[in-house]
């Protein structure tokens, strides 16, 4: 989420963190947390823990002021038919999941029954060591982690992506937070509903099946969260209600939640617990109330196995289809024409729930254009210095041309650069508008690259480097070199 630090927050939050400094202990009930866990209580935990039998600590690298980036794996057995990864607080100014999962680790650290035979569970709790010190949304470098699953140029992500690639979890749930009184709300004198939600991938590119078994995990979650008591909603943004648009998480594939999913073929989520950030003196003032509905569904995915053997042959058939034969390059959210769409807010004096008529919620998926896959990609030689650190960041394999050659490819061009935020579509800033010329032969350079597409990394290869996406990589400053003086693209798509 998007929003400024109100100067009485950050005197609040500076108390908690000092005070915090001297706190290293988790407190014995959930319900007694009334700050978030600092990095020092959390490190002190871990060292702890690692002495027990069933748990595994590593450190799978070093954030960008030398923190670790700590991996823990709970485990029975060596070979578990079930892979599970929770990791939080990409966002370090995030911090319900990170405090969810310390509690889940000191759990299960106690009572190793809590996991089930047949799972293997790994825990990344703290992905921006450096952020969460001080409270910050980006990383040390400035960065927003959640935004740097394509380029992978920061540690922190390219840790979660390198355990990703090795462990090949089958569900992986991303911790994060919403600010649940955005100035829209207050203006209205309310304050956004839930308390918690959830998310799934929700590429167009992403597997129909495994999209479809996440929404079914989606409506579980809220069935077990409305038996607890718990505020809950399907994760979605808002405007300015009523008349303002909702609609539900991004499509992109540059974000934890769907890069796992394309990347890997996993079932993959996001959390989003609600936080006060401007109407409240303590921010952390229901922090265990958060953390505890957190915990509830991480606990969840761990021990319902209802439909596993369903969602382990849906994500085995992912990793092992086809090449998707058209690529989906321009989407976004659209109405199915049902104006009675309803959604919910609290009334800041009366506390009393309000809901409204929504005609502006948009809950379905809209593919504007689709293009033919390409057999592989060509990059000429002049730009491999820019492509070929990516795609040894994603591991993605690649020719090196030993020596001249011709292949038939589409050349593209790029006609504009988009950077104001599109107020039809409700799309943010980055777009390349893209034309490619039919395919013809074209001579390549000993040095050019070409990267062809099997079944397990095509999409994450799509997503990565094919030049017809809206958001591609002309989205980033660093591959403006890609187009040259006629603003031809240097990542041909070939078409043998």
């Amino acid at each position: 989420m998007r929003y400024k630090t109100t100067f009485r927050h950050f005197l609040a939050l500076m108390l908690a963190l000092i005070i915090g400094t001297n706190a290293h202990a988790f407190p014995e009930n959930l319900k007694d947390l009334k700050q978030p866990v600092t990095n020092e209580a959390l490190f002190n935990l871990i060292n702890e823990v690692q002495k027990e039998d069933h748990i595994s600590v590593s450190v799978e690298g070093k954030s960008v002021q030398g923190n670790p980036l700590y991996l823990l794996r709970f485990h029975h057995s060596p070979k578990p038919k079930w892979r599970l990864f929770f990791h939080a607080q990409q966002h370090g100014n995030e911090t319900s999941g990170k405090d969810a999962l310390t509690s889940l680790i000191k759990e299960l650290a106690q009572d190793k029954s809590l996991l089930p035979e047949d799972v293997d569970l790994y825990i990344m709790p703290l992905v921006n060591p450096d952020g969460a010190a001080t409270y910050s949304r980006r990383n040390a470098a400035g960065a927003d982690l959640n935004r740097d699953h394509i380029l992978l140029l920061q540690p922190e992500t390219q840790a979660l992506h390198r355990v990703g690639r090795r462990i090949m979890p089958h569900i992986v749930v991303d911790g994060h937070e919403f600010k649940r009184d955005t100035g829209d709300y207050l203006d209205k004198g309310w304050k956004e509903w839930p308390v918690i939600m959830m998310g799934t991938a929700n590429s167009p590119l992403y597997s129909p099946a495994l999209y479809d078994l996440g929404k079914q995990w989606i409506d579980k979650v809220g069935q077990n969260m409305q038996r607890l008591g718990h505020n809950y909603e399907r994760y979605f943004l808002a405007y300015y209600p009523p008349h303002g648009e909702l609609r539900y998480s991004t499509l992109e594939g540059d974000d934890g939640r769907n890069s796992f999913g394309l990347y890997y073929h996993s079932l993959s989520f996001i959390i989003e617990s609600g936080v006060y950030r401007s109407i409240v003196e303590d921010p952390f003032f229901d922090i265990a109330q958060r953390t505890s509905a957190y915990l509830s569904i991480y606990k969840q995915f761990i021990q319902d196995a209802t439909s596993r053997t369903e969602e382990l042959e849906a994500i085995e058939a992912s990793r092992s289809a086809p090449v998707i034969p058209y690529i989906a390059t321009n989407f976004f959210w659209g109405s199915d024409g049902n104006f009675d769409h309803t959604s919910k807010a609290i009334d800041l004096d009366t506390g009393e729930t309000v809901e409204f008529t929504a005609p502006n919620f948009m809950t379905k998926r809209v593919v504007k254009r689709y293009v033919k896959t390409p057999h592989a990609y060509a990059i000429r030689s002049s730009n491999v210095d820019l492509i070929k650190p990516l795609l040894e960041r994603h591991e993605i394999e690649y020719e090196v041309v030993s020596k001249k050659r011709n292949m038939s490819v589409e050349t593209c061009f790029l006609l504009a650069l988009e950077n104001d935020y599109d107020e039809v579509y409700e799309r943010y800033e980055g777009r390349q508008i893209v034309r490619c010329k039919p395919a013809q032969m074209r001579e390549f350079q000993e040095g050019s690259l070409v990267v062809r597409l099997n079944s397990l990394q095509a999409k994450e290869v799509i997503v990565t480097i094919e030049p017809q996406m809206l958001y591609g990589l002309f989205q980033y400053k660093a591959f403006a070199e890609l187009a040259d003086s006629s603003n031809e693209i240097g990542v041909y798509r070939v078409m043998e």
